[in-house]
């Protein structure tokens, strides 16, 4: 009986043997005709390629077949073309059809346009250095939220980057050309801003190199102009007036009546007290050698508008202080 069972348990094991590997001999015949074929297909590309000159290789093709190319959606033109170069720090560019004015954030070159004010030191070099490094070029603008979108002139505030990444506005502070400015709020590139000024002028590079801003600003208004006197002075002419002869006097008629008291004179009421006015800010400990603050490093209007006021006298606005030439210095302070 036992001879019986292990007789059984090994015709089964035979049986299963045989199932298994035929499965596998299946399963391997069909991997090389699949195999087989891939590289049918890969022969047949290689030889059309090879016919037509293509460059792809025959693994390349097979595999292009296989990918799909991903379509990249369409970016709108972020870039506009420099049509007019205002000054160092103020351009005009082609934006949506339109000539669009901008005003470059975080710096500020001397002056050369407006009427109100004379060419200022080294104006002339700020200008021409931004038309050379803009007019015509592709530029790329960026809005800063922190300093909103346009000034009280309607110009677009925002920083400029070339089509080649070169940054303008800190270029034209690095080099010289401009002095970092900050309006009334600190902006988003102040920290480099900064430190690009300060490169600059230890470098002496541009308005900053020795000597190039020593002479004094000239002014604005007219000379007076005084009129030239005779050296011979005109004969005077004199009319003789005739004399009337004192008339005798004449006695005063007496009367009855009680002369009148004098009358008494109204006195006005004393002025008042002149209002005590608030004490002027005390500008002892600042300097107008040159361009040295910003708005923000004063607290209030006033103490702003007496430096202003202190070194306009012989130095205009060395400070730009006053950013849109009303005569007011950082009117967004309290």
């Amino acid at each position: 009986m036992f001879m019986k069972v292990l007789y059984l348990v090994g015709g089964i094991i035979a049986v299963l043997t045989v199932v298994t590997f035929n499965i596998s001999s299946t399963s391997q015949q069909a991997a090389v005709a699949t195999v087989m074929s891939v590289e049918e297909n890969i022969d047949l590309e290689s030889d059309a390629s090879t016919s037509t000159g293509s460059a792809n290789s025959p693994t390349e093709t097979a595999v292009a077949k296989l990918v799909k190319p991903v379509a990249q959606p369409t970016q709108p033109d972020s870039l506009h073309i420099v049509a007019k170069v205002v000054d160092g720090d103020t351009i005009t560019v082609t934006m949506n059809g339109e000539l669009e004015t901008i005003r470059l954030i975080g710096i500020n070159t001397p002056e050369t346009v407006d009427p109100r004010d004379p060419i200022e030191c080294f104006g002339v070099e700020a200008s021409n250095k931004a038309g050379e490094l803009l007019l015509g070029r592709k530029v790329r603008v960026e809005k800063d939220p922190t300093q909103g979108d346009r000034d009280k002139y309607d110009r677009l505030l925002a920083y400029v980057f070339r089509d080649d990444g070169l940054f303008i506005n800190k270029f034209m502070i690095e080099q010289g050309y401009a002095y970092e400015y900050t309006y009334n709020l600190p902006y988003e590139y102040q920290a480099e801003f900064k430190a690009a000024q300060s490169s600059a002028r230890s470098q002496h590079r541009g308005l900053w190199a020795d000597g190039v801003c020593d002479q004094q600003p000239a002014i604005s208004s007219p000379p007076i102009t005084l009129q030239p006197q005779s050296s011979t002075p005109e004969p005077q002419t004199f009319v003789q007036q005739p004399v009337t002869p004192p008339s005798s006097p004449q006695p005063e008629p007496t009367t009855s009546q009680q002369p009148e008291p004098p009358a008494v004179a109204q006195s006005d009421p004393p002025p008042a007290p002149p209002a005590s006015e608030p004490p002027a800010p005390d500008t002892s400990g600042y300097s107008c050698s040159t361009n040295l603050y910003n708005c923000t490093d004063f607290k209030t209007h006033a103490e702003a508008q007496a430096v202003y006021d202190m070194c306009s006298a012989t130095k205009g606005d060395i400070h730009r202080l006053d950013s849109d030439k009303d005569g007011q210095a950082c009117e967004g302070l309290p």
